[in-house]
């Protein structure tokens, strides 16, 4: 299958695993491969594809909860795994002047962790 003219069913299959196929550039070289790793009839590639990105998009215990757009971070070309995530909410008592989510994510083969951080 090809990447480019998957790209809508690519959006809605990974709009449910909280992952974009196109953010950051890392996802986007990942779907290109496994798009093109897909060999069997058309009619079968979004359960295909779903079960691929549900084995590899993985959370310790749930999906994150975006404020922005997903971010997904990559490590060695695989998706990271997701361990959690702390809301920090603007007060008068912190540094931020805004509210902002601290997302946490784990490679479990390195142990590397990567935190993205959104802002409202």
């Amino acid at each position: 299958m090809n990447y480019d003219d998957n790209l809508d069913l690519l959006f809605r299959v990974c709009g449910r695993h909280a992952c974009r196929p196109d953010v950051p550039l890392e996802s986007e070289e990942y779907f290109r491969a496994l798009t093109e790793r897909y060999v069997g009839p058309p009619e079968t590639f979004e359960h295909w594809l779903d079960h691929q990105i549900k084995d590899s998009f993985r959370s310790l215990t749930k999906t994150p909860e975006w404020l922005q757009g997903p971010e997904w971070p990559f490590h060695n070309g695989k998706p990271m795994t997701f361990v959690g995530q702390i809301d920090v909410r603007r007060a008068p008592v912190t540094v931020l002047s805004y509210d902002a989510t601290f997302y946490v994510f784990w490679d479990t083969a390195s142990g590397e962790t990567r935190v993205v951080i959104q802002g409202d």
